[in-house]
């Protein structure tokens, strides 16, 4: 099987079990021996999270270019 490497990102302001999804998947990623990041980023939720795409110096931002640069 083959995977591709996946960023997960969600907002501080999401409920712990939100949050604890989000890990949980990254990690079944990771045990399946595929990359995951998979990180918070403070006062976003998963509505805005999104919006983080317009930073250039957001942390989702860099992982995404990092990606981008290896295809």
């Amino acid at each position: 099987a083959e995977g591709c490497p996946l960023v997960l990102s969600y907002g501080g302001s999401e409920t712990d079990e939100f949050k604890r999804q989000s890990d949980d998947y990254a990690a079944a990623w990771r045990s399946a021996g595929f990359e995951a990041d998979c990180f918070e980023i403070s006062q976003r939720n998963h509505f805005d999270i999104p919006l983080e795409l317009a930073d250039p110096t957001s942390l989702l931002t860099g992982k995404i270019l990092e990606l981008i640069a290896t295809v």
